[in-house]
């Protein structure tokens, strides 16, 4: 159609009394306006972006948002009202939640000499909202390899906010209701099922995930009393969080059902690691995941809800590609959804020796290896100190006053807890920690019990100091005098396997793995 044909049916068509242009999805008269610059208030021709929910356009710098005139089983955008209300709520749900992208809502509005305009005087016959156009999808710079570890933790930070800010809801996230979740996506699930054509065997998905829910109801609805239940972004998955000048930030929050979007933090988390193992980078979902336990100070205990979580959350995706017409990524959504729910059996690794050694580098990588939904649990002494109920002076304390014997026992004492309920959780964990104190590391071993592995990292002094001088942001408190202090346990008991780490990061890892029993898995990109 060209630019006088679509301006000649929007004066025709697009009349003031005209109904179902009021009530109905854009005309194509409309879109092309957009797309041929005819739109006053833009003057600029614009690309078009169609969502699920929405069509977007796109300028050099802003994009215009509408909600489709949609009415499915979740939500109703059938009426130009309701759409406003939707436009509102995505606005005032986006900007609580720091993100620097939305401007404001406007009318779309034709007006009385018959042409198309943001705002002014004439007939409304629908409601934008109005962003900053930004760089790209955060899926897309995955894919670039694009993102560090710096931006997860940006990233994480933001999401803790949210989560921290949010007023407990006592009245949502019960487990009926992740039940009711279970029985919506798997009605879906049936009709994907028939057109994919699975077998018996392989549909009892939302058999599994029921199995799972009533093992995990005590502690869902423990949490649920304790304010873990809070009104989060809803649909935090890799192409909802986009990256502006720079960094990571979340877009696009589920706005049209609070009751929806209201769970438990660690469900709304989930979406992301799910979207991770899907990119098959597990080494990011694994990062995030402690990155959030860490800044959360999140229950050990609630890692036993991981599986089931996201194993939700790929039934979500899955749901949607069916409805798309997508099988082969449905297929997919399917497989991953149900591999999340495999009992595996979880390893306790400790990893121990002087400051410098890389311990900490060694946990990172090997955590993604060790099983589990997102990797193994990675529980850092150093952290436990620095949080409320370790050395609450820690940060005006002598490097002595932290490393005294009473200090040390405190935080071995913290961490013995953690590995109790992080093993009460199925879950794998790894313990980093210097070791040193025997009454510590006795206490940890016997908290582990049979299963404990122990890495003792040994490198010379010099590799050490080097190693800890060039240190960034690293929230150790060792420095090269704290590494010149210290001396090697001389009775490391069987648990233990002493490693030279005195070489590169991948050496040390290949030791760790043989030591471990652990194949070398398939390529994978590893965290900048």
């Amino acid at each position: 159609m060209t630019a006088e044909r679509a301006d000649q049916r929007l004066r025709n068509d697009l009349t003031p009394n005209t109904a179902a242009a009021a009530e109905g999805m854009l005309s194509e008269g409309v879109e092309s306006a957009f797309r041929n610059g005819q739109v006053i208030g833009i003057e600029e021709k614009a690309t078009c972006l169609e969502t699920h929910l929405s069509r977007v356009f796109l300028t050099a710098d802003r994009a215009y948002k509408i909600k489709k005139s949609v009415r499915l089983p979740f939500v109703d955008f059938s009426t130009p009202e309701q759409r406003r209300r939707a436009c509102e709520a995505e606005l005032t749900l986006n900007q609580r939640f720091d993100s620097p992208i939305y401007l404001k809502v406007q009318a779309l509005v034709l007006s009385p000499e018959g042409f198309l305009s943001i705002g002014g005087e004439g007939q409304i016959l629908d409601w934008l909202v109005v962003m900053r156009r930004f760089e790209e999808r955060l899926d897309e710079a995955l894919a670039r390899d694009a993102v560090t570890s710096d931006h997860w933790t940006d990233l994480v930070s933001g999401v803790v906010r949210i989560h921290r800010a949010a007023h407990p809801d006592h009245l949502c996230g019960h487990a009926v209701d992740y039940r009711g979740v279970i029985h919506g996506l798997a009605r879906t699930e049936a009709d994907g099922a028939s057109r994919l054509g699975l077998s018996a065997a392989e549909t009892d998905l939302a058999a599994k995930q029921e199995g799972c829910l009533a093992r995990l109801s005590p502690l869902i609805e423990t949490r649920r009393r304790k304010g873990c239940v809070v009104r989060g972004h809803g649909d935090l998955h890799l192409a909802n969080i986009c990256m502006f000048q720079g960094r990571p930030k979340l877009f696009d929050a589920l706005e049209f059902d609070d009751r929806l979007a209201t769970t438990d933090r660690i469900y709304d988390l989930a979406f992301l690691l799910t979207d991770l193992l899907r990119m098959k980078r597990k080494p990011d979902a694994c990062f995030v995941m402690n990155a959030y336990w860490d800044m959360m100070e999140e229950d050990e205990k609630a890692l036993a809800l991981l599986p089931l979580f996201m194993s939700l959350r790929a039934s979500v995706r899955l749901a949607v590609e069916v409805e798309r017409g997508r099988l082969e990524e449905a297929a997919r959504y399917r497989t991953l959804a149900a591999q999340l729910l495999d009992r595996h059996s979880p390893r306790i690794v400790a990893i121990g020796g002087l400051s410098g050694t890389g311990k900490s580098v060694l946990a990172r990588r090997l955590a993604p290896e060790l099983g589990g939904a997102a990797g193994a649990r990675i529980i850092r002494t150093d952290q436990l100190r620095k949080s409320p109920d370790g050395n609450a002076n820690a940060s005006s304390s002598s490097d002595r006053d932290r490393y005294a014997p009473e200090s040390r026992e405190k935080v071995y004492l913290r961490l013995s807890k953690h590995v109790r309920d992080a093993v009460s959780a199925h879950s794998s964990v790894i313990l980093d920690a210097t070791f040193i104190p025997n009454a510590g590391r006795l206490r940890v071993e016997e908290a582990a019990g049979s299963e404990l592995k122990g890495l003792w990292l040994e490198a010379p002094l010099d590799v050490r100091v080097s190693r800890i001088e060039r240190r960034q942001m690293d929230i150790s408190d060792a420095d090269a005098a704290v590494a010149r202090r210290q001396t090697e346990p001389v009775d490391l008991s069987p648990f233990w396997i002493k490693l030279d780490a005195g070489g590169d990061p991948d050496q040390t890892l290949e030791l760790a793995r043989t030591a471990l029993g652990l194949p070398c898995p398939a390529t994978t990109p590893q965290l900048a």
